[in-house]
């Protein structure tokens, strides 16, 4: 069986153990709204085998962008939760690097994702909820002034205008949330999730000065993917709740994505190479993100 299979089995067969002998979490329910820092970086490693070898990558480093968003809990009953979380983010600036290739990096990132639990009373000050759920993260940029340090011999610089790329992970995930109460007015809580995933990678570049088999030649109108993501998410959080029903809080999580030695068949694109690059590729794909957060909400 695969990882996550394993995973969520033993979060199942921890509920149907612990239940009968621990007794219902004494949680609200809750909306927040959060504000804050993200940073990205993701590479994509492609392998031709043909009539010659070629090795070459993506490099999308340093990216730093500011997010807005939301998250919720609510308590269906004493035991049964449902969780969810959105953030939207706009990039401040970053990096593109593809072998002699370079430019800079604008646009968006956003991500959701939604879960179901079961929240369990370890001890008066501290608790579980192992939880199953599915999530969705995107980065939709343009790779600005591109440029290469490769003359050709009419000794001119070769450019291209921008590069539209969009890179997408999807898939379930299991994990589980560990929860403090040290005082009345403060609650910490700490969350590991593990992730199968899907990734795609969607890259349309402007013709610029290399012609209409720009995309051909150079590789990079193309929709990669890769079907062996595996992602582990940690997440810390602190909340401190005020007048009863009203809170501010810090949240901070720190993700990586690893994907597993792709073969022919996880490996697709939209425009045939050109020869010699005739056989179906190998890519490889990391991501790895973390984030900030300045959280502010209510509870009920």
């Amino acid at each position: 069986m695969r990882k996550v299979e394993l995973f969520v089995c033993f979060l199942i067969l921890q509920v149907l153990l612990l239940s009968p002998f621990l007794g219902a979490a004494n949680l609200c329910s809750y909306l927040d709204f959060e504000g804050g820092y993200r940073w990205d970086k993701l590479d994509n490693r492609v392998v031709f085998y043909g009539g010659e070898f070629f090795a070459g990558g993506q490099i999308f480093n340093q990216i730093n962008s500011v997010q807005i968003g939301g998250r919720g809990r609510w308590m269906i009953t004493d035991y049964l939760v449902l969780k969810g979380l959105g953030h939207y983010g706009w990039v401040l600036d970053g990096e593109f690097d593809q072998t002699t290739y370079t430019g800079d990096l604008d646009g968006n990132v956003w991500d959701v994702s939604a879960a179901i639990g079961w929240a369990l009373q370890c001890h008066p000050c501290w608790g579980v909820i192992p939880s199953v759920g599915w999530a969705y993260s995107e980065l939709d940029i343009t790779v600005k002034d591109v440029s290469t340090g490769i003359v050709p011999p009419e000794s001119k610089r070769i450019s291209l205008s921008n590069i539209d790329c969009k890179q997408s992970i999807q898939g379930p995930w299991g994990g589980f949330e560990l929860f403090f109460d040290p005082s009345c007015c403060l609650d910490i809580s700490l969350a590991y999730e593990l992730h199968k995933g899907r990734w795609r990678g969607d890259y349309f570049p402007d013709v610029g000065d290399f012609g209409p088999d720009f995309g051909r030649i150079g590789g990079f109108a193309a929709k990669r993917t890769n079907n062996h993501m595996w992602g582990n998410i940690f997440r810390m959080e602190g909340i401190y709740t005020f007048c009863s029903c009203f809170d501010v809080g810090l949240l901070l999580t720190y993700e990586f994505w690893k994907g597993q030695y792709a073969s022919s068949g996880n490996f697709k694109r939209t425009i045939t190479p050109v020869a010699p690059f005739t056989n179906t590729p190998v890519i490889d794909v990391g991501w790895k993100s973390f984030s900030a957060m300045v959280q502010v909400g209510y509870r009920f």
